[in-house]
């Protein structure tokens, strides 16, 4: 009877070991998946960053292309001054020669401007 209990407990000891034993091959399993889903997240997280240094890439051309835009505007700014100062000149002068015209026909009077 003895041999037998001890035998039953070495049954029940080995079932044990083989159970625990297989807890643990699926906790490892369980542990291996989680490294896999860890390493998909940090090449997620990897590929999010070369997004966003490919959006700061752009954001930066961008900028430059409204500063060279803001330089052309600028510049065509003065030419429109150069433009406007030259017309200016232009129509006070003809304001003077269109007085002086007036001032003559008066002194002639009427009958200068007929002929």
């Amino acid at each position: 009877m003895l041999f037998e209990v001890r035998n039953e407990l070495k049954e029940f000891v080995r079932a044990q070991s083989l159970s625990l034993e297989s807890k643990i091959d699926a906790l490892r399993a369980d542990n291996h998946g989680l490294k896999a889903d860890n390493h998909d997240m940090k090449a997620d997280i990897h590929g999010l960053k070369a997004d966003i240094h490919g959006m700061k890439a752009d954001i930066h051309s961008m900028k430059a292309d409204v500063h060279a835009i803001k330089l052309l505007v600028e510049e065509q700014n003065a030419r429109n001054r150069i433009v406007l100062d030259g017309l200016s000149v232009y129509f006070e002068k003809a304001e003077r020669i269109e007085l002086r015209m007036n001032r003559l026909e008066n002194i002639k009077g009427p009958e200068a401007g007929k002929k």
